[in-house]
C-alpha cells in the first residue's frame, strides 16, 4: 500500500484520504516505523472501503470532461484542470494541475474546446508515456532478468497491455493514467509472458513471486477504468 508519511509535531498517527493526494499518514516527529505500520495494518479494511467509497462518488458526479474545475488523472491523482486564454494552444502540467491555454475563439466554442483539449491531453500522455512506461519497461526486464524485443505504446480500449511470441510488449497509453503500482503490475503481468505466455497456474505463480499483491492491482484497475475515458 502507497502512503505519503508526513511528520510534524502532532502527538497521534492519523490517515488522511482523497482522490487528490491519495493516502497520507500523518505521523509525530519521533513516532517509529513500527508504530506507524501497525496503524497502517490496524486500519488496512477503513482504508479500503474509504477508497472504494470516494471512487463511488466521484464516479456518480457529473463530469464536463475538460472544464475549469473538473479534473484529470496521472499517475493515479487526480490533477484540476485550469483553462487560460493565449495566442496558441498548450498543454502543461504544472504545480500539480493541468494548464490548457487555448485561444479565445475555441474557449467559447464548446465542442471544438473538448476537442482541442482531448488532443493535448492525449499528446501530453503519449509523451509522457513513451518516457516513464518504456524506462521503467526495461527497468523491470532487467531487474528480474526478462527479455523483451520492442515496447510499444498504443491507444486501445480494451487492454491494458499485450505481449506477442517474439516478445514484443504493447501498452495502453491510459496506463500512465493509473497508479504506478498497478502500472508495474501491468508491465510485470506481460513480462511474464515472455516465460508463459497464457494464463497457466504457473503463470500466475510467476506473477504472484513478483507482485504479491497483484490482485489488488486488478480491483484497482477495474474500479478506475471508467475515469479514463476522457480520450474516447
Amino acid at each position: 500500500m502507497e502512503y505519503k508519511l508526513i511528520r510534524s509535531k502532532r502527538k497521534s498517527i492519523g490517515i488522511k484520504i482523497s482522490l487528490e493526494k491519495g493516502i497520507e499518514v500523518r505521523a509525530p516527529l519521533k513516532a517509529s516505523e513500527r508504530s506507524i505500520n501497525k496503524v497502517i495494518m490496524d486500519n488496512k479494511l477503513w482504508i479500503a472501503e474509504t477508497w472504494e467509497k470516494l471512487l463511488k462518488e466521484e464516479r456518480g458526479k457529473k463530469v464536463i470532461k475538460y472544464e475549469e474545475g473538473n479534473k484529470l488523472f496521472l499517475f493515479g491523482k487526480l490533477l484540476p484542470i485550469e483553462i487560460r486564454v493565449g495566442s496558441n494552444n498548450k498543454l502543461n502540467c504544472e504545480r500539480d494541475k493541468f494548464i490548457f491555454t487555448l485561444v479565445e475563439e475555441i474557449i467559447r466554442d464548446q465542442k471544438t474546446k473538448e476537442i482541442i483539449c482531448r488532443d493535448l491531453f492525449e499528446n501530453f500522455l503519449r509523451n509522457t508515456a513513451k518516457t516513464y512506461l518504456i524506462d521503467r519497461t526495461i527497468a523491470l526486464a532487467k531487474m528480474y532478468n526478462f527479455t523483451v524485443n520492442n515496447i510499444r505504446i498504443k491507444k486501445v480500449k480494451t487492454r491494458w497491455g499485450s505481449c506477442s511470441s517474439k516478445n514484443n510488449i504493447n501498452l495502453n497509453l491510459k496506463l500512465i493514467m493509473a497508479d504506478k503500482k498497478a502500472i508495474d503490475y501491468v508491465i510485470i503481468h506481460e513480462l511474464c509472458h515472455t516465460k508463459e505466455l497464457n494464463h497457466s497456474k504457473r503463470f500466475w505463480t510467476l506473477v504472484e513471486d513478483l507482485i504479491p499483491d497483484y490482485k489488488e492491482q486488478q480491483k484497482y484497475l477495474k474500479e478506475v477504468n471508467s475515469y479514463f475515458n476522457v480520450l474516447d
